[in-house]
C-alpha cells in the first residue's frame, strides 16, 4: 500500500509540473489538492502549491501553504514577502504590513517589496509613508515602472498633483507606448484643471489600448467633468466593444446618452448578443426600461429569459424588483421579496408592505434594520413615515420638518453686495458646466439638469469663495449652544462640531421643472444654496408658511417653486400633503437632516432656478 501511495504522489507531482509549465496553474493548484495532506511537512511541495495557487490568484488557498512553510523558513525574505501580498489582497492589511515589512527588512535590495509594501500602505491611506517607500524602490531600480504608478498614487492620495504630473511626464521619457501611462497622466492634468493636455493624453490613451474596463469608465467620467462628452462617449463605445459584458460601462453609457438628449440611449443593450449571459446587464437594463416607463419593454424582456436561474439571479431580481415597484404591483412585490429570505430583500419587503398599506407590518422590519444601521438615512425616512399615523408624538419629536429644517441668510456671513458679485460669478460658471438636455437616470430632478461629478472638486476662484462661506455658515449653527437641544438625539449624538463635503453638486430647473420627494442617503445633513430664483418664485409672500394651520388653503400659484418637506417619496394607497414650505431666495441657505423627505414643487417661470446642493457628514464621529 506505501508503494502504490507514493506511485501514485509522483504521478500527481508530474502532472502539476507538467501543468505549470503549460501555465495551467488553476489545474495544476486543483491535482496538488489531491495529496496536500499527505506532504504538508514537505518543503518543496508547499513552495509549489503556494505558487500554483498565488499564479491562479487564489490567495485564501496559497496562505494555507505559506503559512505552513512559514514555520519551516521563518526568515525566507521570498516566504515572507509572499505571505504578506496574499494577506493584502485578503484585505487583512494590519497582518500583512508585519511580513511585508520582514521581507524588506531581510532582503533590502529587492524592489518588488518595497512595491509590495508600498501597496498595503496604500490600502490603509498611509499615503506619505507609502511615498517613501516607493521612492525607495526607485532609487534601487530608476526604470521600475511599477514603483513609480504606485508613486503617483501615494502622491494623488496626498492631493500632489504637480508631482504626481512630473513623475508620469518622466516616465513617459522611455514609454510613450504605454496607454496606461498615458491615461493615468490625463487623470491628474483633469485634477490640475489642464483641460487642453488631459483630452490629448486620453486621446493618446485611447489610441495606444488601455487595458482594464474600468479604464474606460474612468476616463469617460473625467472628460466628461472636463466638458468633452463627445470623447467619454467613444471612450465607453470602445469599452463596451473590448468588455461587452462590463456593466459599469453600459450602464455609464446609457446615462450618459440619456442626458444628452438620445432617445436610443438603451440601444446597446437592446444589441447585444451576450446580454442574457450577463445578469448584472440584464437587471440594470429591466431597472432602466422601468423607471423611464417602458413596461412593455420590460413585458418583452422577461418574457425571453427561458433560464430560472437567470431569472433567480440576485442582479435580475432587483430588476424585476423595480419593475413591480413602478407598476405598483406590491402585492408581486412582496410575493417576490419574501421568498428570496435575503437580507437585501428587506428593503423591498418594507416598500410593498407600505405600498399595500400595511403599515403595521413595515414597522419591525424597518426597526430591525435600524438597529443593525442606526444611522441608515433610508430607513430612518421609512421609521417616518410609519409613525407619522402610529405614534404622533414620536414623529413630531423626531421627524417634524417645521423643528427640524434651517433657514440661513448668508448674506449675514458676507455684505450683500460682495455675495451678490459671487452668485453672478458662480452662476456664470455652473452655466458653462451644465452641457445636458435632461436629468440623469434615477435621480430625483425632473425638467432640468445636473452637474456632473463632485462640484467642489473644481477649482474656480469664486465657487471656492462661497463654498468657504457656506462652510462657515454651517459651522457657525452646529456649534451653536442652543443645537444640541433643538435636535432629536439621534442627531445632536452624530454632532462633532466639524464636518467634510461628502458629495455637491448643482441643479438647473427650467419651468415647469422639479424635484421628486426624496431623501439623501449618503448624507446626515443636507444643504441647498439659492443662486438664482425667477422673479414668479422669489416673490411669493413668505408669511403663508408661518403657521401651519395655513399651508393646507395655500394656493399652487403660492406653493409654486417652493422645497417642499414631508411628503413621503414611496408609494402610499393615501399620500400626505408637504407639511412646511421654504419660499426660496437668492443667498438663502437650508439646511435640514438628511432623512427628512423633500421635493421642489413644479413652477411657471420664463428664467431657471440654480442651487447648489451637497451633503455633509461629520468628521471623527463619537
Amino acid at each position: 500500500m506505501k508503494v502504490i501511495g507514493q506511485n501514485k504522489v509522483q504521478l500527481v507531482l508530474r502532472t502539476a509540473l507538467q501543468a505549470m509549465q503549460r501555465s495551467e496553474f488553476a489545474q495544476a493548484a486543483d491535482k496538488l489538492d489531491e495529496v496536500a495532506a499527505m506532504l504538508m511537512t514537505d518543503v518543496k511541495f508547499l513552495g509549489l502549491a503556494a505558487e500554483a495557487n498565488i499564479r491562479s490568484v487564489r490567495p485564501e488557498a496559497a496562505l494555507v501553504f505559506l503559512q505552513a512553510l512559514g514555520k519551516h523558513q521563518p526568515r525566507n525574505h521570498e516566504v515572507l514577502a509572499s505571505l504578506g501580498d496574499c494577506l493584502r489582497k485578503l484585505g487583512r492589511t494590519s497582518e500583512a504590513i508585519k511580513y511585508l515589512g520582514q521581507s524588506v527588512e531581510l532582503s533590502p535590495k529587492r524592489p518588488e517589496y518595497y512595491y509590495n509594501l508600498g501597496l498595503c500602505l496604500l490600502e490603509m491611506d498611509e499615503y506619505s509613508r507609502a511615498e517613501i517607500i516607493f521612492r525607495s524602490a526607485l532609487e534601487l531600480r530608476s526604470d521600475y515602472t511599477k514603483g513609480a504608478l504606485g508613486l503617483t498614487k501615494a502622491l494623488e492620495g496626498q492631493a500632489d498633483w504637480v508631482g504626481a504630473e512630473r513623475v508620469l511626464q518622466s516616465m513617459l521619457v522611455d514609454q510613450l507606448s504605454n496607454a496606461n501611462i498615458w491615461f493615468r497622466l490625463g487623470r491628474v492634468q483633469q485634477r490640475l484643471g489642464n483641460s487642453d493636455e488631459a483630452c490629448k493624453s486620453f486621446q493618446k490613451s485611447l489610441t495606444l489600448g488601455p487595458e482594464g474596463a474600468d479604464s474606460f469608465v474612468e476616463a469617460a467620467r473625467c472628460l466628461v467633468l472636463l466638458q468633452q462628452v463627445g470623447q467619454a462617449q467613444a471612450w465607453l463605445k470602445a469599452g463596451l466593444l473590448k468588455y461587452p459584458l462590463d456593466r459599469p460601462c453600459a450602464r455609464f453609457y446609457a446615462n450618459l446618452r440619456y442626458e444628452l438628449g438620445h432617445d436610443e440611449f438603451l440601444a446597446h443593450y437592446r444589441t447585444a448578443e451576450s446580454l442574457m449571459l450577463s445578469p448584472g446587464l440584464l437587471g440594470d437594463y429591466l431597472e432602466f426600461l422601468a423607471v423611464t416607463g417602458d413596461m412593455q419593454g420590460a413585458d418583452q424582456v422577461l418574457s425571453k429569459i427561458q433560464d430560472q436561474a437567470l431569472m433567480d439571479h440576485p442582479d435580475v431580481l432587483i430588476g424585476r424588483l423595480n419593475y413591480l415597484k413602478e407598476a405598483r404591483d406590491f402585492q408581486g412585490m412582496l410575493e417576490l421579496s419574501v421568498e428570496l429570505e435575503q437580507e437585501w430583500s428587506r428593503e423591498w419587503q418594507i416598500i410593498a408592505h407600505l405600498g399595500l398599506g400595511q403599515e403595521h407590518q413595515a414597522e419591525p422590519l424597518i426597526v430591525s434594520a435600524l438597529v443593525e444601521s442606526p444611522d441608515n438615512q433610508f430607513f430612518q425616512a421609512l421609521l417616518g413615515i410609519v409613525l407619522r399615523t402610529s405614534d404622533p408624538v414620536r414623529y413630531q419629536q423626531n421627524f417634524n420638518p417645521v423643528e427640524l429644517v434651517r433657514e440661513i441668510d448668508l448674506s449675514g456671513h458676507r455684505g450683500t453686495g460682495e455675495l451678490f458679485r459671487l452668485n453672478v460669478l458662480v452662476s456664470s460658471f455652473l452655466s458653462d458646466l451644465h452641457q445636458f438636455e435632461r436629468n440623469p437616470l434615477t435621480q430625483s430632478v425632473s425638467g432640468g439638469t445636473q452637474s456632473p461629478g463632485n462640484l467642489f472638486d473644481h477649482s474656480y476662484p469664486a465657487l471656492t469663495r462661497l463654498k468657504n462661506l457656506l462652510i462657515e455658515a454651517i459651522t457657525d449653527e452646529l456649534t451653536d449652544v442652543a443645537f444640541p437641544s433643538s435636535v432629536p438625539a439621534k442627531i445632536s449624538a452624530r454632532n462633532t462640531g466639524s464636518f467634510e463635503i461628502e458629495s455637491a453638486w448643482s441643479i438647473i430647473l427650467r419651468g415647469q421643472g422639479h424635484h421628486v420627494p426624496h431623501i439623501h442617503t449618503k448624507g446626515w445633513y443636507s444643504c441647498v444654496y439659492y443662486l438664482e430664483v425667477p422673479d414668479e418664485i422669489s416673490s411669493v409672500n413668505a408669511s403663508v408658511y408661518e403657521s401651519p394651520a395655513v399651508i393646507s388653503i395655500a394656493s399652487e400659484v403660492e406653493r409654486s417653486g417652493c422645497l417642499a418637506f414631508g411628503r413621503p417619496g414611496v408609494n402610499l394607497p393615501i399620500v400626505p400633503d408637504p407639511v412646511h414650505f421654504v419660499v426660496p431666495q437668492v443667498g438663502k441657505l437650508v439646511i435640514f437632516p438628511s432623512y427628512i423627505w423633500h421635493e421642489t414643487m413644479p413652477f411657471i417661470a420664463s428664467d431657471s432656478r440654480v442651487v447648489i446642493a451637497f451633503d455633509i457628514i461629520p468628521i471623527g464621529e463619537k
